[in-house]
């Protein structure tokens, strides 16, 4: 909502100031969240991203643009509904809605595997979701999901010094 107020005044009269007037305008608001399960996820282990999207706005939304850029240390296995082509190639999933109504809601599930040979030193994964239309720049939800600590080895390896005694 636009709120508009007047106020006059001059030398001869008293200050009037007018009634607010409300004025509804009608544009898309978007709105996205993510909620990922298990957090904390092990290494090795599926883990599934639910991506929730919503036009909170009074107008419609067209030409609708979701976009979800997942961590490399996940491979992406299966979405519902599935994106655009069927595959996310390079770990980046999209999908693209005609029009998002007014009050209108709904979500994605993604399922990927979290990849067994991540470094120790890597503790969480990010998710990137980001719904944008032809009236409403981008809106981007950043899901991080938790790596339990893993012991890390390391080896050093030292060449073998003879001497030759005689």
């Amino acid at each position: 909502y636009i709120i508009n107020q007047a106020r006059i005044s001059c030398d001869e009269a008293s200050a009037v100031t007018s009634a607010p007037y409300q004025t509804a305008v009608n544009t898309p608001v978007l709105n996205i969240g993510t909620i990922d399960w298990p957090d904390p996820v092990n290494r090795g282990n599926p883990l599934q991203y639910t991506i929730g999207y919503t036009n909170n706005g009074g107008l419609g939304a067209q030409a609708v643009t979701l976009t979800n850029t997942l961590d490399p240390q996940v491979t992406f296995e299966s979405a519902t509904p599935p994106p655009e082509g069927g595959s996310c190639p390079g770990n980046v999933c999209s999908w693209y809605l005609p029009q998002l109504n007014p009050g209108g809601y709904s979500s994605i599930v993604i399922r990927v595997s979290v990849r067994s040979e991540i470094p120790c030193s890597i503790t969480r994964l990010t998710n990137r979701a980001t719904i944008q239309s032809s009236e409403v720049g981008p809106k981007t939800d950043i899901e991080y999901t938790t790596l339990p600590p893993v012991n890390c080895y390391y080896y050093i390896h030292l060449p073998l010094v003879t001497r030759n005694h005689q």
